[in-house]
């Protein structure tokens, strides 16, 4: 009884350190050259949208995601009690090269991000897996549309 106590104990702190342990996934762009809007504004100072349909320069897709699985296993040899742990850690991020792609290298170029969309999975039994992932679609302009339409 007592060693399945503590091979219980053991499983449930390994399963909820999995689950709440570990980096989250971020999407930065702090230092990318263009100006980012996450908004249907497109200009500061703007307090309203365009009222007419701007010309797009181009479009882009990018997604930025997190998979990560973890187990744990016990077995006594002699009178000791041999515990091992595996997890693993997959990222993938092209948010950043998808709208470099898209600006051409042009740091003049607006982009705007019109959906942002963000989401996460965890499953905890004898292994742990979660998974997180974000996406990014907008436009990229040229700010002479943009500056035109205000004079």
């Amino acid at each position: 009884m007592k060693r399945w106590f503590c091979k219980a104990a053991a499983l449930a702190l390994f399963l909820g350190a999995a689950g709440c342990a570990g980096k989250s996934i971020t999407v930065d762009l702090r230092h990318f050259p263009n100006p980012i809007m996450v908004s249907p504004i497109m200009r500061i100072g703007d307090k309203t949208p365009p009222t007419f349909k701007l010309p797009e320069y181009s479009r882009f897709n990018g997604e930025s995601s997190m998979v990560a699985t973890g187990s744990q296993s016990q077995r006594v040899e002699g009178n000791y009690v041999v515990t091992e742990t595996r997890s693993t850690r997959n990222t993938y991020d092209n948010v950043a090269y998808q709208i470099s792609l898209a600006t051409s290298g042009r740091p003049d170029l607006v982009v705007v991000v019109d959906e942002l969309r963000a989401g996460n999975w965890a499953h905890a039994s004898l292994v742990a897996i979660i998974t997180e992932w974000v996406g990014v679609k907008g436009r990229t302009f040229d700010p002479k549309a943009i500056e035109w339409r205000g004079k």
